[in-house]
């Protein structure tokens, strides 16, 4: 097996209005320095609190637990475990999959770490998946207790440790912390971390009587498990369902919203009476169930009798009619072909499926008072995807936003994903945009966006034509980029369809830009339409607009004017910069001043 390429994270911190980065961390360079001069690793990388729900908490390293620490144990086939205090449930519902997993986490959670002398310097290591590339997680090995238990996940063999710090990297890499835990659930992002994959939301049907009839539902349990498939279900709570199911709910021991993990499924028959479709959860707590067969069937001996035995403590047996009552949604994670995962096949399992990729950068996002739905194809990427041969194309589209240079979770901004039908390709505007008729129909005909926390997918099946992809984004965010991918049974389907970002002699346009920069009384006339009426101010995306304004002075000196439009990443790195990074909206001054100032410095790449 080939090496997969990892990267030592890269952490910041926003403060004052500027990013700050850390200092990256090298696991076997600090471990090596920390074994030559016989210290523990403390990480000043990662706060915790001194107290947890008004307790005092201590921290404390495995040897100061246990006399014989491991971190994996090799018998707990069955990763038996227990959610502590955290809410993530849904983390450590994706986590008892993981383990499934074995190639996989054994390259998540590396064996080239241990608690033996030669080994141990109370640092260690996990990786996680980051929006197209894998990060390498260093921590050190306090943890914190209450009268020497463990508060947070732990395994249910006392001497086994992975769960806990694999938890504790989570917690550093999405907020240097455990406070993201305690923020609400990030179940498919969760996910996608930990296995690489593109996760798909179900929403369980609002007509639960055509949700059993159909059985569609069910089937996609089906399939997602026979393929190996992470799959996790969520329940709902008191704001999404009524008392009355609420009350069922506790009887049966089904807690409200919470996740499970889906580790099975089955149909029985019994007596040639009609089937039963049953779904094996299991609960993170990781205590015994209430009932392991959930329905009015529990009592049935000859239906328990058919069931493989449950092994581990929380797992149960659920009718699909209890199923569709009590889950409000459920998510999958399906993995994508690459080193560890060599081989992922299609539905019927006739061919092998590849992975198309691209990342790129948002301008700015779709709730900006000045960007309205017209303009979603003047202001976001474009790719063009060709389908050619006579037949019906399955395909799975992801969208992911990467990690957040502000510190505010991920989950906590709004992607999308449009894709216009277009075949009329010969004459069509490079890139799309607003004056093209056919192509605001199309818009305006569709209308609605697919919009979800983070992250966003779309399982389609497309006729043969030429398709339009272009992702979305709901608020402006300094240097917002994505991950763009699409697991199908074509390779490389992609084209970038949007501008040349890369112009040549990008200083000598900003010198001629520059020079025009006197005619003030005209271009004001252009920045107060695009600038905030109240504030008197404007974004980066109005700023985009401007420049592509042909009224604007600055623009007729250029041969083609969407040659402006290559200047836009420097503008959004400028934006960001230290000397304009304090202020989210500029005004007309330091508009101008940027047409006369902003030049890139190749000697010291420094905005002058």
């Amino acid at each position: 097996m080939g090496q997969m390429e990892v990267e030592d994270v890269q952490l910041t911190e926003y403060k004052d209005g500027r990013v700050i980065k850390f200092n990256q961390q090298n696991f076997h360079k600090l471990r090596e320095e920390l074994l030559k001069t016989e210290d523990y690793f403390i990480d000043e990388q990662f706060f915790i609190e001194s107290s947890v729900n008004g307790q005092t908490i201590e921290l404390k390293r495995p040897k100061d637990l246990i006399n014989n620490p491991l971190l994996v144990l090799e018998k707990n086939t069955y990763f038996h475990m227990g959610q502590g205090l955290l809410g993530n449930c849904w983390f450590v519902s994706a986590l008892m999959s993981l383990y499934e997993q074995k190639d996989l986490f054994h390259f998540i959670v590396p064996n080239d770490q241990s608690f033996k002398d030669k080994e141990y310097a109370g640092i260690f290591h996990f990786r996680f998946w980051q929006v197209g590339k894998w990060v390498d997680v260093v921590v050190d090995d306090r943890l914190p207790t209450l009268d020497n238990e463990l508060i947070y996940l732990r395994s249910k063999y006392r001497n086994e440790f992975w769960p806990s710090l694999i938890e504790k990297a989570y917690a550093k890499l999405i907020s240097r912390s455990y406070k993201a835990f305690f923020e609400g659930s990030r179940g498919a992002i969760s996910m996608q971390d930990l296995f690489g994959g593109i996760p798909e939301t179900y929403d369980v049907p609002t007509n639960k009587t055509n949700a059993i009839k159909e059985n569609k539902l069910f089937n996609i349990i089906t399939n997602a498990k026979k393929k190996n498939t992470i799959v996790i279900g969520s329940t709902y709570n008191e704001n999404t369902t009524t008392k009355e199911i609420l009350e069922e709910m506790k009887i049966k021991g089904v807690h409200q919203a919470h996740s499970y993990a889906i580790t099975d499924s089955k149909i029985i028959k019994v007596n040639s009476v009609r089937p039963h479709y049953l779904i094996r959860i299991r609960n993170p707590h990781g205590t015994e169930a209430k009932e392991t067969l959930i329905g009015n069937i529990k009592n049935d001996t000859s239906i328990k009798s058919s069931l493989p035995e449950l092994k581990v403590d929380g797992e149960s047996w659920i009718l699909l009619e209890d199923f569709v009552k009590f889950f409000a949604h459920f998510e999958i994670c399906n993995l994508t072909p690459n080193i560890i995962n060599a081989d992922v096949y299609n539905e019927d399992h006739t061919a092998k499926l590849a992975i198309t990729t691209v990342e790129g950068r948002w301008m700015g996002g779709l709730s900006d008072e000045y960007v309205k739905v017209a303009e979603i194809l003047d202001t976001n990427p474009q790719y063009r995807m060709t389908l050619k041969q006579h037949k019906k194309y399955s395909m799975l589209i992801g969208l992911s936003l990467k990690h957040r240079t502000d510190l505010k979770l991920v989950s906590e901004s709004q992607v999308g994903i449009f894709i216009l039908h277009l075949n009329d390709d010969m004459n069509l505007p490079k890139p799309l945009n607003s004056s093209c008729k056919k192509c605001m129909d199309e818009i305006m005909k569709k209308k609605r966006f697919r919009f979800n926390w983070g992250q966003v997918s779309y399982r389609l099946e497309l006729p043969p034509g030429v398709y339009y992809i272009i992702p979305l984004i709901s608020n402006t965010i300094k240097r917002a980029t994505y991950f763009l991918q699409i697991l199908s049974e074509e390779k490389d389907i992609l084209e970038v369809y949007d501008r040349d970002i890369n112009v040549p002699k990008m200083k000598n346009q900003f010198q001629k830009i520059s020079k025009t920069v006197l005619s003030r009384k005209k271009n004001r006339k252009v920045y107060e339409k695009f600038q905030n009426k109240y504030t008197k101010r404007a974004d980066f995306k109005a700023l985009y607009s401007i420049l592509k304004n042909p009224k604007v002075s600055t623009n007729r000196l250029c041969k083609r004017p969407i040659q402006l439009d290559g200047i836009s990443l420097n503008l959004q790195k400028l934006f960001s910069s230290e000397e304009f990074g304090s202020r989210k909206r500029l005004s007309i001054e330091t508009i101008e001043h940027i047409f006369s100032t902003s030049a890139v410095n190749k000697n010291n790449n420094k905005y002058t």
